[in-house]
């Protein structure tokens, strides 16, 4: 495959766009959107340090554009889900496990 080839420049593309929006308003949620290091690196990473294939990376990486636009558009989601997990936060300069609803 000759974009597993250009892995690192899709990546960084992708982490250029994804950093420049930031957060967006979608309308089917009362709360923005928000586009931080956690949300990219889970395209990268399925759970704790378990890097996905390259070539799935890579397909999420050509999605973003399409995610971020979709996220501006819907104003209806499918389902909703809501329970206590434990996560991963950085606090006073060190990572901590915290539970928080999600």
């Amino acid at each position: 495959m000759s974009d597993i080839s250009n892995y690192e420049k899709i990546k960084e593309d992708a982490r250029n766009l994804y950093s420049r929006v930031n957060r967006a308003h979608c309308p089917a949620f009362p709360a923005e959107i928000s586009f931080g290091a956690e949300g990219f690196n889970h395209l990268i990473y399925k759970g704790e340090r378990n890097e996905r294939d390259r070539s799935v990376q890579i397909m999420k990486f050509k999605l973003v554009p399409l995610a971020i636009k979709l996220i501006k558009l819907t104003t209806t989601y499918q389902e909703y889900e809501e329970t206590l997990q434990e996560v991963s936060v950085m606090k006073y300069k060190k990572r901590t496990k915290e539970s928080k609803v999600v």
